[in-house]
């Protein structure tokens, strides 16, 4: 069996896509550590249900069943405690262990269990172990050992379970705008003439052959329509296969003879001497941010009431109706007023950048216009409380409207409105509150109050209610148009908490990788060394001495919204720094946003889009909305990384932006909305900024506008009693990269000599790089020589070591290892040079002699450089663009072959 060494580094050299093959590695590592006779199971959080999914399941009792799903609820046994604990569970008494464990064990013959949870900042999956045969639990070395591994390789499967779920959202966006849209033509329908029964919706999966129902919707009080959505059948057994085949509407006076799916499933509703239509058109989706007009083949049938003649012109106007019902949509000719709202919220919750409250504002304002209300309000149902929330209330002020609804009030208690159509999940009018036994008095002077449930799935998630201060103003006959509009923006509230509760745990894992990126992992720290502010590494007695206090006092002295600019060579630290400054502020909650101009190419458009935002068509490119930089820093700190770079032209507005307090007001590019974000702003730049002053490429007033406070990181050549101290960090953390203990690799007294004689031009982004090609290509994987360190400055230098052959390839080694890298297959140019060069660690130089090397082969010609490069075709002017952009480009000409 392979060593859990190899599983670890081949989950990590997995991409985020590759969801299916890292859980099929990750159970194969955790059956290399545990024991024989133990049956293994890996559950993970699906986020969109709040349950747990088990994706992967080895040996009895679990066998080869389909994956299970079950709700993650806090106290319901041994599963979920240690979910939620984030603790190692075990446990040989397993009817006390909950419902599923007692069930588990009833019908398996299971005797002993344990349960390792699979988590990064929080727990996000857990491990069961179960046996029919052993009669204790795994040994304590056992699950160090299973837990160890889990830790080592969550961060790469938390990742592609996040990229999993941001997919999975995606589609479900898609769909429910596919849904919500063809029900309202349904609804409409049904609502617009009084002779039709029943109206359905049907897709055509082209794939598969089949029709599915949409939408389905009956008379008011049929509930059976119901049943109708997401029924299907293939093509051929539909009437509705000669409507899709001919483009033509089909009219079946005589439904005796007719033996269709549509005309079976219409009987309840109608008798064999009524009419059924069937239509074929294209529904068209009015543009929104996840469709661009989708045409999709629809069929619709309606089923009449009555055998009454139907004029041509009655024929002619309902087989026209999907066409006439999407170009109202699409053209906005406001034709359909009612649902028109509705629409506009679907496309509200399907932009990006739209957040729960949002929509929940626009929700309950949509829901006084439609009910023509004196106030409005939106409660969800909080399962773990057993209560309503109050989430947003509209035409009362907020404290009024208690923040929590009890579902089941004590006795004594009188139950409010809300509550009674939760719990019922039927509408309900009170007519008259003083005489209405499901009316909660709050002493705001409601006389007249209506309610209806918020359904998704069959499932209340909340309840909309509206309010009038006219008795007697709400009726029964309200109840169809409030129930008409629930049922249409349950779906959008839904999804905007889906949408949240993505963004919330997307949120956590940027701050993690973050945490780690920075230096604030401890798993990685050398117990040599003393971590300043959690991450930074130096000698306090020397130069580092002042960039501590000068953090320190920010820290405790300054306003946590007060700009601070970092300045210093490249590759001293100033990343680490800013996120040490952020770290130390109330802001540290969330992820610090991180911007950086480089690749801009000096764009004026490119770098006010990065910091502001665009709307679509704002110059030639946005094709939709962009938010900026600005705008998703909201409550947090955004790090603007080579300042000196912005263009004067974008100065001016950054001086505006920062000079407007602590919340920035700011304009995205195209725009005329003023958007507001509390934001705190890092800058760092390793220009000489006076020079540029005086060169009259940077704005005076903006310098000293981010001049206020700084933070000036000296050299690695000034620091050089730093060196020992940075070394030991950076082979601690290699070492943990590799899955050796921290303490196994040394570094030799010669080797600190000559690293401490080097004049580090590159900094200790330059002595990472030193370390790292020392370690891996040059003598003992345990130990750095002295001669590993020359060998390994040398080749960085672009001379060959001396133990290099003659003919080495063309540019320095670096970056031919980095070609060779390509070249077997260990990734592409993007993932080997660009992400590295992004993010500062690889140089210019490097990048440039890769891009020699690949034209050297390529005989000068960038197209099969690019493919030499595993740079897809569809990527070739975004490759082309970095070059140019990065000053990465080089001569073509001097690699072409003459003759």
């Amino acid at each position: 069996m392979r060593p859990v060494e190899t599983f670890r580094r081949e989950i990590k050299k997995l991409p985020p896509t590759e969801v299916d093959a890292m859980l099929d590695l990750l159970l194969d590592g955790i059956a290399a550590i545990v024991p024989p006779g133990w049956a293994i199971a890996i559950d993970i959080e699906d986020a969109l249900t709040n349950s747990l999914v088990r994706r992967r399941i080895l040996g009895s009792p679990w066998g080869g069943g389909r994956p299970r799903r079950r709700p993650l609820v806090k106290d319901w046994g041994i599963l979920d405690r240690a979910f939620f604990s984030g603790e190692i569970v075990t446990s040989a008494n397993l009817p006390a262990e909950g419902p599923y464990v007692k069930w588990l064990a009833e019908r398996t013959g299971v005797r002993v269990i344990a349960v390792v949870p699979l988590k990064g900042e929080k727990a996000f999956g857990i491990v069961v172990l179960s046996s029919t045969e052993h009669m204790f639990p795994p040994g304590d070395e056992c699950l160090r050992a299973l837990n160890d591994f889990l830790a080592a390789v969550a961060l790469p499967v938390r990742k592609a379970i996040l990229s999993e779920e941001r997919k999975k959202l995606s589609q479900r966006l898609e769909n429910l705008y596919l849904y919500e849209t063809s029900q309202v033509l349904a609804d409409y329908l049904v609502t617009m003439r009084d002779d039709i029964a029943l109206a359905l919706l049907a897709v055509h999966d082209r794939e598969r052959d089949v029709l599915r129902v949409l939408s389905a919707s009956a008379r008011r009080g049929d509930e059976r329509a119901e049943r109708f959505v997401n029924y299907e059948r293939t093509t051929s057994e539909w009437l509705s296969a000669r409507a899709l085949a001919g483009r033509l509407p089909v009219w079946i006076d005589d439904l005796s003879s007719a033996t269709s799916v549509e005309t079976t499933k219409f009987r309840p509703f109608i008798d064999e001497d009524h009419t059924v239509l069937v239509l074929s058109a294209p529904l068209i989706l009015p543009e929104a941010p996840l469709f661009a007009e989708a045409i999709l083949p629809t069929t619709l049938a309606i089923a009449f009431l009555t055998n009454r003649n139907l004029t041509p012109l009655d024929r002619a106007v309902l087989s026209d109706f999907p066409r006439a019902f999407s170009r109202a949509l699409v053209g906005g000719e406001g034709r359909l007023a009612q649902p028109s709202g509705i629409l506009y919220l679907n496309e509200l919750i399907a932009s990006r950048d739209t957040d729960l409250e949002q929509v929940l504002e626009e929700i309950t304002r949509e829901l006084v216009l439609t009910m023509h209300a004196d106030a409005g309000f939106v409660l969800l149902v909080d399962a773990r409380t057993g209560s309503l929330l109050s989430k947003c209330a509209v035409g009362v002020p907020e404290d009024v409207i208690p923040k929590k609804i009890p579902l089941y009030p004590e006795e004594s208690e009188h139950e409010s409105l809300a509550a009674f159509v939760a719990r019922s999940g039927k509408p309900y009018v009170a007519e008259d509150t003083q005489q209405s036994s499901h009316y909660l008095d709050l002493g705001k002077g409601i006389a007249s109050e209506i309610g209806a449930p918020l359904k998704v799935g069959g499932q209340t998630i909340g309840v909309v209610v509206a309010s009038s201060r006219t008795p007697g103003f709400f009726r029964a006959k309200d109840l169809e148009r409030l129930e008409f509009f629930a049922n249409n923006v349950a779906w959008s509230i839904d999804n905007a908490r889906l949408i949240d509760k993505a963004r919330a745990d997307e949120e956590k894992f940027v701050k993690r990788e973050q945490e780690i990126r920075f230096g604030f992992d401890q798993a990685v720290q050398s117990e040599k060394v003393t971590y300043h502010f959690g991450n930074l590494v130096g000698d306090p007695r020397g130069p580092m001495g002042r960039v501590f206090e000068r953090i320190d006092r920010i820290s405790k002295v300054a306003d946590d919204h007060e700009t601070v600019l970092i300045t210093g060579e490249t590759g001293c630290g100033k990343e680490m720094v800013a996120f040490a400054v952020h770290n130390l502020s109330r802001r540290r909650e969330k992820a610090l946003v991180v911007s950086n101009f480089a690749s801009f190419g000096g764009d004026p458009n490119l770098i006010q889009s990065e910091l502001f935002g665009h709307e679509k068509g704002a110059f030639t490119g946005a094709t939709g909305r962009r938010v900026g930089c600005f705008e998703r820093a909201n409550g947090t700190t955004l790090f603007i990384d080579e300042v000196g770079d912005i263009v004067p032209s974008v100065q001016v507005k950054l001086l505006r932006v920062l000079q407007s307090g602590r919340i920035k007001e700011f304009q995205r590019l195209g725009g005329e909305e003023t958007q507001k974000s509390d934001v705190r702003v890092l800058a760092a730049t390793n220009a000489d900024m006076r020079s540029l002053i005086a060169d009259g490429r940077f704005r005076e007033d903006l310098f000293y506008r981010l001049n206020l406070l700084t933070i000036q990181i000296p050299p690695l050549r000034d620091r050089r009693t730093d060196i020992p101290l940075l070394a030991n960090h950076l082979l601690a953390k290699h070492a943990r990269a590799y899955s050796k203990p921290v303490a196994s690799i040394r570094l030799s007294e010669a080797a600190l000599r000559a690293l401490m004689d080097y004049h580090w031009p590159g900094n200790v982004r330059q002595l990472e790089a030193i370390l790292l090609r020392a370690l891996i290509l040059y003598g003992d994987p345990t130990i750095v020589a002295r001669e590993d360190v020359d060998a390994a400055i040398q080749e960085d230098e672009g001379r060959a070591p001396d133990s290099a052959q003659d003919e080495a390839p063309r540019g320095n080694g670096t970056s031919a290892a980095l070609f060779g890298q390509i070249q077997s297959g260990d990734g592409s140019f993007w993932e080997i040079v660009y992400k590295p060069f992004h993010d500062h660690a690889l140089s210019r130089s490097v990048v440039r002699g890769v891009i020699e090397t690949a034209l050297a082969e390529a005989g000068g010609y960038y197209k099969r450089a690019a493919r030499l490069l595993a740079v897809e075709e569809s990527d070739y002017m975004r490759f082309m663009d970095f070059l140019k952009n990065s000053g990465c480009k080089v001569d073509f000409r001097k690699f072409r072959k003459v003759g």
